[in-house]
């Protein structure tokens, strides 16, 4: 699942970039380049490692204080798919 959720993410983030670099009127190969569009991904994978671990540490402690419902898995999900979103979006703009 986390291979999934990697993948929807990068395929967001390469679409966000390559509509951001449609909207100029040239393309600048110097100013994007195969070493800036890697170093976004590096970035984007930094950023959602940090948001899965954070939220599985969330859930485990909720495990052992036995606080744990069903209820608890759509949260979670929810919260980290919006964070993803987020990371994403501010990291493409």
């Amino acid at each position: 699942m986390v291979k999934y959720a990697a993948v929807a993410v990068g395929a967001i983030a390469l679409g966000g970039l390559m509509f951001w670099m449609s909207k100029e009127d040239e393309l600048d190969y110097k100013k994007f380049t195969l070493e800036k569009l890697k170093e976004l991904f590096v970035e984007i994978e930094l950023e959602v490692t940090c948001i899965y671990a954070r939220n599985y540490a969330h859930m485990l402690s909720l495990k052992e204080k036995d606080e744990w419902a069903d209820e608890n898995m759509t949260e979670i999900r929810t919260t980290v798919n919006n964070e993803i979103m987020d990371k994403v979006a501010d990291t493409v703009s």
